[in-house]
């Protein structure tokens, strides 16, 4: 998804799918930066130039904010549904209007695509649903959707 003169901003891992996304970044010639926290410094990708390390994890959802332009959000675990929900809030109250994308592969987040649209639908969101998040299902899904709404 991303060209030679983009940077990747990612949890700064290095394993497993974030060590698989800063290997194929570098081999496309974009730049890393990475995010840990102080907890998780010990896996941190030691070859990364530009590596923050916040104290905690509200901190490192607000330096992942600052330097994205634009958030996808890929399968992982619950650390990644609790930075993906405090993008989707924040947004809901306007504390930034960047695009949240979920990389759906597979119908990974079709479940939570499915809570929050039921959350839509019983009044619980005062913003549209569509305001808030995108569900693609590619990465070039992904990207279009960018390139229409964003560029």
């Amino acid at each position: 998804m991303a060209g030679e003169d983009d940077s990747i901003v990612w949890g700064g891992s290095n394993t497993g799918l974030m060590r698989v996304i800063a290997d194929e970044a570098e081999k496309q010639g974009c730049s890393l930066i990475g995010v840990t926290t102080t907890i998780l410094e010990a896996t941190a990708r030691p070859s990364t130039m530009n590596m923050f390390v916040a104290r905690d994890f509200d901190e490192r959802k607000q330096l992942l904010l600052k330097h994205s332009d634009v958030l996808i959000i890929l399968p992982g675990g619950i650390g990644t549904l609790d930075e993906a929900l405090c993008f989707i809030e924040l947004k809901k109250h306007s504390l930034h209007m960047k695009p949240v994308i979920f990389l759906n592969t597979r119908g990974f987040f079709s479940g939570l695509k499915r809570q929050l649209e039921r959350s839509e639908h019983e009044g619980f969101l005062p913003v549209p649903l569509a305001q808030l998040v995108y569900f693609a299902r590619s990465p070039m899904e992904a990207k279009v959707f960018v390139q229409k709404n964003y560029a």
